[in-house]
């Protein structure tokens, strides 16, 4: 018994895979690897399977089943077949039809994370059979391969729309009017971003005026402070010298300065009232 047999196209097939293999009249069928047998011929043992016409409803890929009692009577299949390790095509994706066969989880485990099992739980699909599977097309290994050895009605691409000019024209117009109705409001967007910083800045500027405004009133009236504080001072007379008189003066000198005397006085009585 070995470990894996290298099909035709070079993959490394081992037991559970599914491959596409000739068998001795050279028809290709489809089957699991249940059984490798080394020795002076290796040998592959095949679970046969029908990969039918019939397409998935919900995936649209073509439906795998294992051939039934009338089938088998008629030589359209077996339930396993032997074949020479050499006749293994290349090996291909099939998945079980859970949702024909109704699978639910039915187990629990732990799961792993670098090699080590962690504290989440995680729950495993339980299946219900072993017979309905999906052939899966979406696979890129070997789907040139897998194309050519099925037939032209189950790999047929299909359109989605018969008339793609008009449905073109219809995306390009609907992309059009999306892209114009984000321009616009992204314009929108901009322009009260720019309202709203116009309205700043005025207002900004308002403030810094009335700052300005009212340091010019304080300034002024500390001017007018001073001036009232000054003129006070300018009324105030000046203290003069006693004149020095001689003891040698006559008499009329004393009276001429006795009458100059007077009349400085009433002079200063004079300069007092208008201030």
């Amino acid at each position: 018994m070995s470990h894996a047999v290298t099909a035709h196209s070079g993959d490394k097939a081992i037991i559970g895979s599914w491959v596409f293999g000739l068998d001795s009249k050279g028809a290709t069928i489809i089957g699991r690897v249940a059984e490798l047998l080394i020795g002076e011929k290796s040998l592959v043992t095949l679970e046969q399977f029908i990969c039918t016409d019939v397409l998935h409803p919900d995936f649209g890929w073509p439906v795998i089943r294992r051939p039934n009692g009338t089938e088998i009577t008629a030589g359209k299949g077996e339930s396993h077949v032997v074949l020479e390790a050499k006749s293994i095509q290349f090996i291909c994706s099939v998945q079980h039809d859970c949702r024909m066969g109704n699978c639910k989880p039915g187990i629990s485990r732990a799961e792993r994370q670098e090699r080590e099992e962690t504290n989440r739980q995680t729950m495993l699909i339980k299946h219900a059979d072993d017979d309905q599977f999906v052939l899966n097309m979406s696979a890129l290994h070997n789907f040139a391969k897998l194309r050519r050895v099925l037939p032209q009605s189950v790999t047929k691409l299909k359109v989605l729309h018969e008339d793609r000019l008009k449905f073109h024209k219809e995306m390009a117009t609907q992309a059009r009017s999306i892209r114009i109705k984000k321009r616009k409001k992204t314009a929108d967007k901009r322009r009260q971003t720019a309202e709203a910083k116009r309205k700043d800045a005025e207002l900004a500027a308002a403030a810094a005026a009335e700052a300005e405004e009212a340091l010019r009133r304080a300034e002024e009236g500390e001017d007018d402070s001073d001036e009232d504080e000054r003129e006070p001072e300018e009324c105030q007379d000046e203290p003069q010298d006693a004149p020095e008189f001689d003891n040698n003066v006559s008499k009329e000198d004393e009276d001429d300065l006795e009458e100059s005397n007077a009349g400085r006085s009433v002079t200063r009585q004079g300069k007092r009232r208008r201030c």
